[in-house]
């Protein structure tokens, strides 16, 4: 009768693993995809939300509310402010193929019971005082007070968007009024472009892993054979009694003694196949995270406050040090912001309200240099790049402090003041040898600055 013969416990084992590893693997794969499905969604709608909100905080409550054909006819200053707000948050005009975080911002305000498009900074805009939206719940909830987001993307004129809204309160003593809701739109292809570029490159890097992890099993399993087979003949040449182990090694595994024998083998060869198996996939799941932490560090943009980063920081000083190297600049303003009282408002309210505080300062600073000037390069301080002279500069410090003014005196949302202690210092031909230079002379300035701050406010300190 003729014998089958079985398949080594070792190469049967090494299988089985590798099965099993591809199977994780394969589950892991749709977890994350699922994950970053929700993930993504979840933190664009915030994004509307957190928009809206920190919108209508910057907008006069005693004026949006009340604007009529004749501001918008006569470019009142009301109606400036409240244009000016809204369009520096505005990403694009009303490109639906371009990919934008905002696609649409604007005001509506109620009219004998039916809500109509107030400001809007559109090159398509809603008309002004007449033209009515689709009423979503979110806009309805957003006239009753309450800051709201539509869970599902609308349809209309201007085509399929996912929207969030703010209320816009004025408080007369005890009782306040919804004026106006402030709407943000986002395009609904714009959020599934990002979902599905989320779920693609998770998609990606998991395939990758599993095919590394099938070609890395595949390759140790055909070494660790090969690896015995030259072990079995060097026992044979070297002594005539192990080829009984030998050939046990080689021959079917049956039991225990045998399993035993083979594991010695391998542990004298200090190889493990399926522990080399899960190390190296290990090593790879790790140098994909640092890679991607890499990117993340090196992107130009700062996450929490959206104006540009330390890295950007250094690039613009590597430019404006060649162009004075080369005699080539004139006018600049370097300015150090930094927000007051920060540690407070953490150790008493928690780092979600200063986190709060960080990004509507960065954001009023936004509104006046534009992000291209804008850096955060540390926790609470904010550098000012100002090409421009002096009093240019003076000027739009003077509009960043009257923004700041003016949330102070409508702020009902959060549990602070916004205070900045700001230095600056101007570019000096002949004097300054590099940006560092001016850099120096504006923090000195702003440090000045936060210390009679703290000597005027040694109690809340």
């Amino acid at each position: 009768m003729k014998t089958r013969k079985r398949i080594p416990l070792s190469l049967l084992v090494t299988v089985i693993m590798s099965v099993v590893l591809l199977l994780v693997d394969i589950g892991l794969t749709v977890f994350f995809t699922i994950r970053s499905y929700e993930s993504t969604t979840n933190i664009i709608k915030s994004k509307l939300v957190e928009n809206a909100t920190t919108i209508a905080s910057l907008l006069d409550a005693n004026e949006v509310g009340f604007l009529t054909y004749e501001d918008k006819e006569n470019n009142t200053e009301r109606y400036q402010k409240a244009y000016k707000v809204l369009s520096s948050f505005q990403t694009h005009s009303s490109s639906e193929n371009v990919n934008a975080e905002l696609a649409y911002v604007y005001l509506l305000v109620k009219i004998d019971g039916k809500i109509v498009f107030s400001v809007d900074p559109s090159d398509d805009p809603g008309e002004f005082l007449k033209e009515e939206p689709i009423n979503t719940p979110g806009m309805i909830e957003a006239f009753a007070g309450k800051t709201s987001l539509d869970d599902k993307p609308y349809t209309d004129r201007w085509g399929t968007l996912y929207s969030g809204f703010a209320p816009v309160i004025k408080n007369s003593g005890a009782t306040s009024e919804v004026v106006a809701v402030v709407g943000v739109d986002v395009w609904a292809d714009y959020v599934n472009s990002q979902v599905a570029s989320s779920a693609i490159s998770v998609s990606l890097v998991s395939f990758v892993t599993i095919a590394l992890g099938v070609t890395l099993s595949l390759s140790l399993t055909y070494v660790m054979r090969q690896r015995l087979n030259g072990l079995s003949k060097d026992l044979v040449a070297l002594e005539s009694d192990i080829q009984g182990l030998v050939g046990d090694i080689e021959a079917p595994l049956n039991n225990v003694v045998d399993f035993e024998q083979e594991i010695v083998v391998e542990k004298e060869e200090g190889k493990k196949p399926i522990e080399n198996i899960r190390a190296k996939l290990t090593n790879l799941h790790n140098e994909i995270v640092r890679y991607m932490n890499y990117a993340e560090e090196q992107a130009s943009i700062d996450r929490l406050t959206k104006l540009a980063n330390r890295n950007a920081y250094s690039i613009v000083t590597k430019l404006i040090n060649e162009q004075i190297e080369k005699g080539e600049l004139k006018d600049l303003v370097v300015a150090v912001y930094d927000v007051n009282g920060l540690k407070i408002i953490n150790d008493e309210n928690g780092h979600d309200i200063g986190d709060a505080l960080l990004k509507i300062s960065a954001n009023m600073i936004k509104i006046v240099y534009g992000t291209e000037n804008s850096f955060r390069i540390g926790g609470d301080e904010f550098v000012i790049v100002y090409r421009g002279n002096e009093e240019e500069f003076k000027a739009k410090n003077v509009e960043c402090l009257g923004l700041i003014d003016q949330f102070n005196q409508t702020n009902i949302d959060y549990p602070f003041e916004i205070s900045l202690s700001v230095g600056y210092s101007v570019y000096e031909v002949g004097q300054d040898k590099n940006l560092l230079d001016v850099f120096r002379k504006a923090d000195k300035n702003m440090y000045d600055q936060k210390n009679k701050f703290y000597e005027n406010h040694r109690k809340n300190r």
